[in-house]
């Protein structure tokens, strides 16, 4: 979480602080209250259904990842991504696109965060900065008590009335692990969602170098 992979085509990637430094913290205690309401579709049946299917291998997926496992979930035709931390025993951290790399997102959509439960950006991110040790640059939550399946209703929820997301089927996914000196990519085949180009975070690293 320390610039691996910088801002591309809309994706913040992981670019703020450490996992030891975020997770659990007090400015961002358990949300369970948020993530027990049930997901709300407001769609056509058949893409109520699609969302649930996706709820179902979210929660697989999510309730899969080990320590120092990252997940980020984009949109592919907009800068819209929701991402996911591992901490093992310590919990999950999880953050929704700001206003800073998705600045279509209107106050009636920041509003509707922060009454999810999301926290609020703590900091505007530099050019060369990686942020301080704490809070975040999106809006984050910190999780240990609860179930995959609520928190996978809650990305759900998110996804669909804050970001207007219409189907699973706009999204796609990059997920790896680091642990240091070693990194490598997974496969989440449980999502049932298309991988993100490599095309795309290759420009994406390349403009951040220049």
């Amino acid at each position: 979480m320390t610039g691996l992979y910088p801002p591309s085509v809309g994706f913040l990637r992981f670019s703020t602080i450490a996992i030891a430094a975020v997770l659990i913290s007090g400015c961002a205690s358990d949300h369970r209250a948020a993530l027990n309401k049930p997901p709300e579709f407001s769609e056509s049946p058949s893409i109520d259904k699609e969302w649930h299917v996706f709820a179902e291998g979210l929660s697989v997926t999510i309730g899969g990842l080990q320590k120092h496992q990252f997940l980020i979930i984009s949109e592919k035709k907009r800068n819209v991504y929701i991402q996911f931390a591992a901490g093992g025993n310590l919990g999950m951290r999880v953050e929704a696109v700001s206003e800073q790399f998705y600045p279509d997102l209107g106050e009636g959509q920041r509003k509707m965060l922060r009454d999810f439960g999301w926290m609020p950006p703590t900091y505007v991110l530099g050019p060369r900065s990686k942020g301080p040790p704490g809070g975040s640059c999106n809006y984050y939550i910190s999780v240990s008590k609860t179930s995959s399946s609520a928190l996978a209703d809650f990305v759900v929820r998110t996804f669909c009335d804050v970001y207007r997301t219409r189907r699973p089927t706009a999204l796609q996914y990059r997920a790896f692990g680091d642990k240091g000196d070693f990194k490598y990519d997974l496969r989440l085949p449980s999502l049932g969602l298309e991988l993100e180009p490599r095309s795309q975070i290759a420009s994406g690293l390349e403009k951040s170098a220049g």
